[in-house]
């Protein structure tokens, strides 16, 4: 039976909406509460479990306020793992055991709920392709990032600097650029033979990130590029972490 360790961090309060996203749900009723932080103890409890579900990961949450949730819910069977975000060497060696990686951080409900959905299905390849701003930070859950800012940018141009990589004058202005055509060309390229091989895996999420300086025009405009592409052949979300800043 496949074991499945689901990392979720949250550096919000918005904790509600996490717990009833995740635990609020039929297909996670194999799941145990705890709190130890210790990467040989939470190794050890994901041996001891032979179940085919998901653990998941918060932080920070109040524990206080969590447990009182979970009690006013009547949900009292799950494994949550409280980390502290702060300790990044922590979540990279847990990450060698997880199914899927969720940084919350800069999502609303609705994504997080499509996000959750998505891990749970079966026997399918989920990829998420997001855009982000190297200015702003590197995303700590990304399998794959695709540094965006040697393409020309919309954000020098007239009358495209308040515009977005979602734009029909943005995309006409990069799709009209050789350097453009070029590197889609080694992109997908090489995210078509990626995929293929990621699908026969064990692993079944995947984070890709496109990145640009702003995360507005250039990585938002390859993300969905990306997104159109494979969306008929894998489950495929899309997120623009910067534009959620606008």
């Amino acid at each position: 039976m496949v074991k499945r360790l689901f990392l979720i961090n949250d550096s919000s309060s918005r904790y509600n909406e996490l717990i009833k996203a995740c635990f609020l749900n039929e297909s996670f009723k194999e799941i145990k509460l705890s709190n130890e932080t210790e990467e040989k103890e939470i190794v050890k409890n994901i041996n001891a479990f032979p179940f085919d579900k998901v653990f998941a990961f918060f932080s920070p949450i109040p524990l206080f306020n969590l447990c009182r949730y979970l009690k006013k819910e009547r949900v009292f069977d799950f494994r949550l793992i409280v980390l502290d975000e702060s300790n990044s060497l922590e979540i990279k060696k847990l990450r060698n055991y997880s199914f899927a990686y969720i940084d919350c951080s800069n999502i609303d409900c609705k994504e997080l709920n499509e996000k959750v959905d998505a891990c749970i299905k079966e026997n399918e390849l989920i990829v998420s392709f997001s855009s982000f701003g190297y200015k702003y930070e590197i995303p700590v859950d990304a399998d794959l990032i695709f540094d965006c800012r040697n393409i020309p940018n919309p954000y020098w141009e007239k009358g495209l600097k308040e515009k977005t990589g979602l734009d029909e004058e943005v995309i006409s202005f990069l799709e009209s650029k050789e350097s453009v055509k070029e590197f889609s060309s080694y992109l997908f390229n090489y995210l078509d033979y990626f995929l293929k091989e990621a699908s026969k895996e064990e692993r079944k999420f995947l984070s890709i990130y496109f990145g640009c300086t702003g995360g507005q025009h250039r990585s938002v405009f390859f993300a969905t590029q990306a997104y159109m592409r494979y969306k008929s052949k894998y489950r495929c979300l899309i997120s623009h972490k910067e534009l959620k800043r606008q």
